[in-house]
C-alpha cells in the first residue's frame, strides 16, 4: 500500500503539521485499543509510514524506489 494513501494525504510534499494530522487522524482510525476488529497490523503500518515520511533522507528513498526499498 502507498503510504501517502494509508496516511489520507493529498500530497506527496506534505508539510509537518498535515503529517502529523494525517498520522494522529490514522493512528486514531486504526489503534487497536479503538476497534473491535483486529487493526493491530494496520496500526502498525501507519507508525512506519508516519516514520519514514518524517525524515527527509527516508522520505526521498521512498518517494524514488517505493516501499520495496524498505519491505
Amino acid at each position: 500500500m502507498n503510504y501517502y494513501q494509508l496516511l489520507e494525504l493529498e500530497t506527496t510534499n506534505p508539510t509537518v503539521g498535515q503529517l502529523k494530522k494525517a498520522f494522529r487522524d490514522a493512528s486514531k482510525k486504526y489503534h487497536p485499543d479503538k476497534n473491535t476488529e483486529d487493526t493491530t497490523d494496520k496500526f502498525l503500518e501507519v507508525k512506519t509510514a508516519s516514520e519514514i515520511l518524517s525524515q527527509g533522507f527516508t522520505k526521498s528513498a521512498y518517494d524514488l524506489f517505493g516501499q520495496t526499498k524498505f519491505d
